[in-house]
């Protein structure tokens, strides 16, 4: 979702085989308008509920269910018969930059929405498409929620007190798409639960509307506890869910949506969450619990911030200063409100100068799209240094006073920065580009893309005549073809759309 360009949904992207290759298009101007995404938003949903107004998320749901119900049977016909099915790919994609200043030597690969590293090595990612993967220690990925009720997934957490033990949120907070639950795996993703399928359905005009999509969840298992009765605050599009049996039971315990949800590093049952109802202007805010998310109260209003200009919230705490509560606040036209942190002890908000997010190489770096990507992190064990991302990254060694633009050189889009907790120098990034790693405090960065097939593809692939090509647009990924490398090579940059041969 690159905003240096703008998308064009009915469009046609016309690849010409002029001898062995396609030439690789340069990023646009800068000085190009801003996408409309919430025009290609409308009109996903319009080619799915014309001529009615309605989306069919229940209709949808049971269309899931029915493949799911299919997905055996066609593994046994493909795996029984020659020629059966086999994935192409792509593994990674090379030669289509995200066109606002990304290498287009790095492997870009689709968008990652939630990324977990865990205390015993391994590494969880969550994707828009492609449900959750694992990388042990470095190793190649391996997909784990093939067989779900969901391919979506916008939030995952590791259990602190067994790696073993993880959570996935179906459904994604950054696009408002329709989960199925939230999921739970106690053997690291071998296996899996489908949790609250029915007690995050949301109704409107007493028509259903599907399940609430996911943001953050926050896992908290009381001293020599069990997955039994584990604390888990999940939140998502329609408000903050709370169980206090892992899952097995939910509560609606806040109401509006709420991207983001954080624990007290030292006090087990604090709670903050941060909340930007759609309808109610109001209730917007920083809200605190005491009790386990049974109950919230709003902090005080962030100076000079009114309720009008708070749109997506994002949350951060570390356990280097851990009476500290950093908010990266959104504002409606889609730039940033500001960045503050909250002293508990003190009952005081700071606002954060926060300098130097705009007129690097590209006139906005931060950018105007804080409702689709925003992300905040900090170290935990320098509260001095301050992650914080929307179209681009930075990073700040002062304690968000000043940022610094880090990961240039990657994809755009960032929806989620990890920093390792064996090793606080390792930082992951998730963006609309895949998953990205730095050993250096977001200095220096490689591509972890290698593996995943994850990419969205927009309807209208095409395949030349004997085969031998096929040609797809993907979300701000690029314009791809096969030509039988599982790793694609991409020729445009920015969203695909319609191709033809």
């Amino acid at each position: 979702m690159t905003p240096a360009r703008n998308r064009v949904l009915l469009g046609v992207t016309l690849g010409i085989a002029l001898g062995a290759s396609v030439r690789t298009l340069a990023a646009q101007s800068r000085t190009e308008p801003k996408e409309d995404v919430q025009a290609r938003e409308d009109y996903f949903w319009l080619q799915r509920s014309y001529p009615s107004t309605d989306r069919p998320y229940a209709q949808m749901e049971r269309a899931r269910a029915a493949v799911s119900a299919q997905r055996q049977r066609l593994s046994n016909f493909s795996a029984g018969v020659p020629g059966g099915w086999r994935s192409l790919g792509p593994n990674g994609v090379f030669g289509a930059d995200n066109g606002f200043g990304g290498s287009s030597s790095m492997l870009d690969i689709g968008r990652v929405t939630a990324v977990a590293p865990s205390s015993a090595g391994s590494l969880f990612i969550a994707t828009a498409s492609g449900g959750v993967w694992q990388s042990a220690v470095g190793g190649y990925w391996t997909p784990l929620t093939d067989d779900q009720c969901n391919l979506t997934i916008g939030a995952l957490t590791i259990d602190d007190a067994d790696p073993n033990v993880l959570y996935a949120g179906t459904g994604e907070y950054n696009v408002n798409s329709w989960g199925c639950g939230i999921l739970r795996s106690t053997d690291g993703g071998t296996s899996w639960s489908q949790l609250g399928a029915t007690a995050f359905k949301v109704q409107s005009g007493g028509i259903p509307r599907g399940s609430a999509s996911f943001g953050k969840i926050v896992v908290r298992r009381p001293a020599g506890g069990t997955v039994a009765n584990t604390v888990l605050i999940a939140a998502s599009n329609v408000g903050v869910f709370r169980s206090v049996d892992g899952g097995s039971t939910w509560s609606y315990t806040l109401v509006g949506a709420t991207a983001s949800v954080v624990g007290h590093p030292t006090q087990p049952a604090t709670f903050y969450a941060g909340n930007s109802d759609f309808s109610t202007q109001s209730h917007r805010g920083i809200y605190k619990s005491t009790d386990n998310g049974a109950t919230w109260t709003i902090l005080p209003a962030l100076p000079p911030v009114s309720v009008d200009q708070i749109d997506r919230v994002e949350l951060a705490t570390t356990a280097a200063a851990p009476n500290l509560l950093y908010a990266a606040i959104g504002n409606p036209a889609g730039g940033l409100a500001g960045l503050f942190v909250w002293d508990d002890v003190a009952g005081t908000w700071t606002r954060l100068a926060a300098n130097g997010l705009n007129g690097g190489a590209y006139s906005n770096d931060f950018g105007n799209q804080s409702w689709y990507d925003l992300a905040l992190a900090v170290d935990s064990h320098n509260a001095s240094r301050v992650y914080l991302a929307g179209i681009r990254g930075f990073r700040s060694e002062d304690g968000g006073a000043n940022f610094s633009l880090m990961g240039g050189e990657i994809h755009v889009d960032w929806h989620a920065v990890a920093v390792d907790p064996r090793n606080s120098d390792i930082v992951y990034a998730g963006t609309d580009g895949g998953v990205f790693v730095s050993t250096d405090n977001g200095h220096n960065w490689v591509s972890r893309n290698a593996g995943l097939t994850v990419t969205q593809y927009y309807p209208g692939i095409s395949v030349t005549p004997n085969g031998s090509q096929i040609m797809g647009g993907s979300q701000d990924n690029g314009t791809h073809v096969y030509t039988g490398s599982m790793f694609w090579n991409g020729f445009l940059s920015g969203d695909g759309g319609y191709t033809a041969i």
